[in-house]
């Protein structure tokens, strides 16, 4: 009965919104909420571990635990003795993680000798109330739904509480440029900014709705949220479509805001601030008291030099659909996308691993959860990210809450980015090498997906066609990779036009690139 299961999860997130919006939380509150947490986080981790876990048979990390002949009071007394992450270190030498293609139930994993089937589902948290669906801005498995709930969405805004507080804008007006569909990155941000009484001044959104035909269910979601915030005096902005060319627009409407006010706060992709930043240098406005928080992609130097050469600061965050945001920017950073790890509500470590299509070893990062109302119980699951973990003084205030630990310069070596859209190196290498040579002749060694930077630091697609190839029209090219991308609908469709908007995937004929030891590669990140 599909009808009856809609109803009841229409139904659901009615009522949840209604809550939801009710009542706002302060900045004194959100600091209860996070110091709270902080008390009990070993509590928490052994709750779900033990009900989540142990206490669930169909979880996939009791089949974990049992090859690994690891039992709750071995946890509970290592966990006691030695805290949280080193437990979790210590499962790990014991086989107890899933690594990235596991999660998404791409492959079988092989622990002591004992061959295992996951799927994504499987790894649901079973005790939500499940309020709604959130998409990753991903193809393949990484645009598969993501069930969370308000009472997520409230934990998430007492972090954004603190995040605001720690670099004065509290008081400062907000916009956001993010995509329009339920779930997504804008209907996630305008929620949290309301839930502590800062609402959004504008929503733009990067794709006109009409144009990737979204599900009537989720245009449903969409009209319903702004609906509600005006019932319960609670004003959310309708989304405004603007077109990533012309982010001239966006540039001029922050720049008026900045006429009286001496801050503003806008929430976006990472190139997608770029893009407004590069428009404000062509149109000489001085953008000095902006501050872009971004996500989607990494921040690197080259990227952050292009914001602040505007007058406006970037700060990154970093999340995934089924964690939530993870970690936010320092306000003292070491390096450009330092951020503090949210610690309270996940626990972080990594382990050396020498991926496929990758030229060296890696830490890659193992993500636990420790809230109940976390979308995926997570235990030692990797995201297809690397980077650099520790623990140092910094002296900025987010730092005073109690947030320590420290990551910075995550890349991916499972996933490419443009345009804050994830895209599944397994597939492009499925488009390079099968999709293209099937379609406009040649073998799969004659293309090649290559994910590059512009002086900007805008990322795109490059696909290296070789001259044996012969003649073939670029235009043709491109639009079966884009058709191959957004094969399937939903979130897929939605990347696949914003690149498309972009024109984030270029065309090079050239021979593909060899590594330094010969090995021809189908995909290559030649970013460093």
């Amino acid at each position: 009965m599909p009808e009856l299961i809609d109803i009841k999860k229409y139904y659901r997130f009615c009522m949840g919104m209604r809550k939801y919006l009710r009542h706002t939380i302060s900045l004194n509150e959100s600091r209860q909420i996070i110091k709270r947490q902080f008390k009990k986080r070993e509590e928490l981790f052994l709750r779900i571990v033990e009900k989540g876990v142990y206490g669930n048979p169909k979880s996939p990390y009791l089949k974990l635990l049992n090859s690994a002949g690891w039992e709750f009071g071995d946890i509970k007394s290592s966990t006691k003795s030695i805290g949280i992450e080193h437990t979790l270190e210590k499962l790990v030498r014991d086989g107890v993680y899933v690594n990235f293609e596991e999660f998404k139930g791409r492959k079988k994993a092989v622990r002591n000798e004992v061959a295992l089937d996951f799927r994504e589902s499987d790894f649901d948290n079973p005790f939500l109330s499940r309020h709604f669906d959130v998409e990753s801005g991903g193809s393949g498995g990484l645009g598969t739904r993501t069930m969370i709930d308000f009472d997520f969405l409230s934990y998430e805004a007492a972090h954004r509480a603190l995040v605001l507080d720690t670099y004065g804008l509290m008081d400062s007006p907000s916009i956001i440029w993010f995509p329009i569909l339920p779930g997504s990155a804008g209907t996630t941000n305008i929620l949290r900014q309301v839930k502590i009484g800062r609402p959004c001044l504008k929503w733009f959104s990067q794709v006109d709705k009409r144009s990737i035909r979204p599900p009537i269910k989720d245009r449903f979601g969409t009209g319903f949220i702004v609906f509600s915030g005006g019932l319960f005096g609670r004003k959310i902005p309708n989304p405004k479509h603007v077109d990533l060319k012309d982010a001239h627009k966006i540039a001029i409407y922050i720049s008026s805001i900045m006429k009286d006010r001496s801050k503003c706060c806008v929430w976006s992709y990472v190139s997608s601030a770029i893009r407004i930043c590069i428009a404000a240098k062509d149109k000489n406005l001085d953008f000095t008291g902006v501050t872009f928080f971004v996500s989607g992609e990494p921040l690197t130097k080259t990227k952050s030099e292009e914001i602040k050469s505007s007058g406006a600061v970037a700060v990154p965050y970093f999340a995934f659909a089924e964690g939530g945001i993870i970690a936010h920017g320092c306000a003292n950073p070491g390096e450009t996308d330092d951020m503090h790890i949210l610690r309270d509500r996940v626990a972080v470590i990594s382990h050396k691993i020498r991926p496929r299509y990758f030229h060296k070893t890696v830490d890659a990062l193992l993500f636990t959860s420790l809230i109940p109302e976390s979308p995926k119980i997570l235990l030692n699951v990797e995201t297809g990210d690397h980077g650099l973990i520790d623990s140092r003084e910094c002296g900025c205030r987010f730092e005073g809450y109690g947030f320590s630990d420290h990551i910075s310069s995550i890349r991916s070596f499972e996933k490419a980015t443009s345009e804050g859209m994830t895209l599944m190196v397994s597939d492009l290498i499925r488009i390079v090498e099968d999709v293209l040579p099937a379609k406009h002749g040649g073998g799969s060694t004659d293309y090649q997906a290559l994910e590059e930077y512009d002086g900007a630091g805008l990322s795109f697609i490059n696909i290296a066609v070789s001259p044996r190839v012969g003649p073939v029209d670029d235009a043709d090219l491109k639009q079966t990779i884009i058709q191959a991308l957004g094969k399937g609908g939903g979130s897929k469709r939605l990347m696949a036009r914003i690149l498309s908007d972009a024109e984030a995937i270029k065309i090079k004929r050239m021979d593909p690139i060899p590594t330094m030891r010969g090995k021809l590669l189908p995909f290559r990140n030649l970013n460093g």
